[in-house]
């Protein structure tokens, strides 16, 4: 082959390489960033167990979410979301100029404890502000959160006889949640949902 014709095929051929390697090498960073932002929340922690990624519709999976509290004897995790789906809105991207994502939890579980006098054995959110922990984890606008079959639990551990009333097939949806414009201007949140 022709030394004219060869560089411009290994410039190609190590393109190509550099992209799969990327791709390939990609959720695993993106796994270890989130691992180490949710490994220091105040009262709570947490750890995500693998990432998907599909660039190409500018999403990606986070799979295995799990939030505990660090202190006290919490038999339950906080949150638990087994699958987590990301997306940008590519309308608001080309037209809006504006990185706006919606969300989609898939059978999450979110678990309160009544401790009673002990407040280490209590597990209610407090200790964490969470909205801060969010904006590290998503630093953009969340047009749509939506929770397909969700599970909410209250238990008390420490009374006789226990308690534990829960509520599940919980499907919600929470949307502009900030300021995302609609088509009339308006910057409403609203809210959607039903559980059984």
């Amino acid at each position: 082959m022709k030394r004219r014709y060869s560089w411009p095929i290994w410039t190609l051929a190590t393109l190509v390489v550099l992209l799969i390697g990327i791709h390939i090498a990609l959720p695993y960073l993106v796994r270890n960033y989130l691992n180490d932002k949710l490994a220091d929340m105040g009262d709570y922690r947490g750890q995500v167990t693998d990432v998907d990624l599909a660039l190409w519709r500018g999403a990606y999976r986070i799979k295995g979410l799990n939030i505990v509290k660090v202190d006290g004897k919490v038999p339950v995790p906080f949150v638990k979301a087994p699958i987590i789906e990301l997306a940008v809105s590519w309308h608001s991207l080309w037209y809006d100029h504006a990185v706006v994502a919606e969300v989609l939890f898939i059978d999450p579980e979110i678990n309160f404890v009544d401790g009673g006098n002990n407040k280490q054995a209590s597990q209610t959110g407090q200790g964490t502000d969470w909205r801060t922990q969010l904006n590290k984890l998503l630093p953009i606008t969340l047009n749509e959160v939506r929770i397909g079959n969700g599970h909410i639990t209250f238990n008390n551990f420490n009374s006789t006889p226990k308690v534990k009333i829960d509520a599940d097939r919980v499907n919600a949806s929470f949307y502009n949640l900030t300021n995302v414009v609609d088509v009339e201007g308006n910057r409403d949140a609203s809210f959607e949902g039903k559980a059984r």
